[in-house]
């Protein structure tokens, strides 16, 4: 989900990380920061600290942002780990940010889940709501 924010911070951060010190294990995209807190809460809740386990939730400001994000964090960059959730609507610019990144090509949907890139249909809080039950929300 795009939240209208457009400030990249964590990229500059990251692109940085290795020389102060800090180290990245494993990088998952999303869309904005709603969706940022939306992964850290459920982390929490299900008890995994993802600062101790090296994880961080990067915040792209939009879905077409990813191929900046893939080239830093990518195989052509700091080559970690990486995984991402985006809208169904969005899709679309992930398979195409995939693809020259050097993470496959003709990428289906399938494809992309394998690369560890998931599609969430409607949307990510859509997906939570219905996972956790409304209830629990």
């Amino acid at each position: 989900m795009d939240d209208g924010q457009r400030d990249l911070a964590p990229v500059g951060w990251a692109a940085h990380a290795p020389a102060i010190g800090v180290d990245i294990r494993a990088v998952v995209l999303v869309e904005g920061i709603s969706d940022q807190v939306a992964l850290e809460a459920l982390a929490l809740r299900r008890g995994r600290d993802l600062g101790a386990e090296r994880i961080s939730v990067v915040p792209m400001g939009g879905a077409r942002s990813i191929g900046r994000f893939l080239e830093l964090f990518g195989p052509r960059g700091l080559d970690v780990r990486l995984a991402g959730l985006c809208d169904v609507g969005e899709e679309g610019d992930f398979r195409r940010g995939l693809e020259p990144a050097g993470l496959g090509s003709h990428l289906t949907r399938a494809d992309m889940e394998s690369l560890g890139f998931h599609v969430c249909v409607a949307d990510l809080e859509d997906e939570l709501i219905r996972s956790l039950g409304t209830a629990s929300v």
